[in-house]
């Protein structure tokens, strides 16, 4: 049986009946179909994201704060109003 054009490159229909099988789970082909074309068409949408963020990042021109930088916090934090104490109040 040849594949149709825009399956080429796609896992087959048996091999992931193959892994539900294993599984315990039982599917006929239109069902596993249409499960392997909603996980590509979701993994489509996820890449085309990811390249929307990073290329916003790679031209923004205002301050990026790398918000999955872990800070220990050690270094001295700039006080608004510094008291003779140390204190805030």
């Amino acid at each position: 049986m040849e594949k149709k054009p825009e399956e080429k490159g796609k896992i087959s229909i048996a091999e992931i009946k193959a892994d539900f099988e294993a599984e315990g789970e039982i599917f006929d082909d239109s069902e596993v179909e249409k499960i392997r074309d909603f996980l590509y068409l979701l993994a489509q949408i996820t890449y085309q994201q990811h390249n929307r963020n990073k290329q916003i990042i790679e031209t923004s021109t205002g301050k990026l704060i790398n918000l999955n930088y872990n800070s220990d916090e050690s270094t001295k934090s700039n006080t608004l109003y510094p008291c003779e104490y140390g204190r805030t109040g």
